[in-house]
């Protein structure tokens, strides 16, 4: 019942780790919150058919709405203000992304990715969904099938007998879903040529079409070259931090960053750390790491697997992921 064997045994304490995971991106959605500024957009998605609401109220707590407004003339250069700084917000103790409503399923006992977009959703109209783990991010694509303000983009591996076994079709969804579920199955060897081509000629164009008010970035680092465990993608944490880093900065507006998958813990906690420094300093402050940037026991010094970089190293796999491929499918997902 509910899924609780297999991968998703009962253990003690359970329950204060369900509460832990869906707490701390609950936690970090609410902070990105507190940073919206509404924009003309929202506020019109709002207040349409609803006279009650008025633009100088939205965006501020009741008793700031009460105490204080704008004159009319001055709201479009309110709301039009640039921000200063783009709202980021990371948990890396997030990420389950194959729990479903009633089941835990995949090691996911509690999807705290869909409760964080529903969160989200009290304030952004559209919200974009990107999962970059090596498996499928079913449990967050079936709670939002049948929305049309959550787009989900999932980028996995594919193949008979690999788990979850869903994610097939490119474009998918049901009723006023209807394409928005969006699936970018790979094959073996997907590397850093491959993962920046998705980033730039599937990611970005979808972003600019569907104009979401928020993304959700789920990153999982079971597909690093280093992830012995799997080895069916060959993507270095330098190539998936920079390709990402890239469409962040393009997009500009808030992200929630949580963690997912990643079976070589010591190497995915350099693949978060990584992504942390890129998103709070960009690229010149992490690149000349060479041990991991904490307080380390003296004995463990010189001990190989604290040199950041040591296994990073793409293997000789080859990509199977041609141009031919990947235009493929982007031409079956933008068509």
């Amino acid at each position: 019942m509910f899924g609780l064997k297999f991968d998703c045994p009962v253990f003690p304490f359970l329950n204060r780790y369900i509460e832990l995971t869906a707490g701390t991106s609950l936690a970090a959605a609410n902070w990105l919150l507190k940073q919206h500024k509404a924009t003309e957009s929202d506020i019109e998605s709002l207040t349409t058919g609803t006279p009650e609401l008025q633009k100088d109220t939205i965006g501020k707590d009741n008793n700031e709405s009460q105490t204080q407004s704008s004159p009319t003339e001055q709201e479009p250069e309110e709301f039009n203000q640039p921000q200063q700084q783009q709202s980021i917000a990371l948990n890396w103790t997030g990420g389950r992304h194959h729990a479903h409503k009633s089941r835990a399923s995949g090691f996911c006992y509690i999807n705290d990715i869909v409760l964080s977009i529903l969160t989200l959703r009290t304030k952004y109209p559209k919200i974009m969904y990107i999962d970059l783990d090596l498996h499928h991010g079913d449990g967050v694509a079936n709670a939002f099938k049948f929305s049309d303000s959550v787009l989900t983009f999932s980028l996995h591996r594919l193949d008979q007998g690999f788990f979850p076994g869903t994610g097939k079709t490119p474009k998918t969804g049901f009723g006023k879903g209807r394409g928005k579920e969006i699936n970018f199955p790979t094959l073996k060897g997907f590397s850093d040529d491959s993962f920046r081509w998705v980033l730039q000629n599937v990611v970005a164009e979808l972003i600019s079409q569907f104009k979401p008010a928020c993304l959700v970035i789920q990153c999982g680092g079971d597909g690093l070259c280093s992830d012995s465990d799997f080895s069916e993608w060959n993507v270095t944490v330098k190539g998936y931090g920079s390709a990402l880093l890239e469409l962040v900065e393009s997009y500009g507006g808030p992200c929630l960053f949580v963690g997912g998958g990643g079976y070589n813990s010591l190497e995915t906690s350099k693949l978060w750390c990584y992504l942390t420094g890129l998103m709070v300093g960009g690229l010149e402050m992490c690149n000349d790491w060479d041990l991991i940037p904490d307080s380390v026991d003296e004995e463990l010094i010189g001990f190989q697997e604290f040199e950041f970089w040591c296994y990073d190293k793409a293997s000789n796999m080859k990509d199977l992921n041609t141009e031919e491929y990947l235009s493929s499918v982007r031409d079956r997902i933008l068509r």
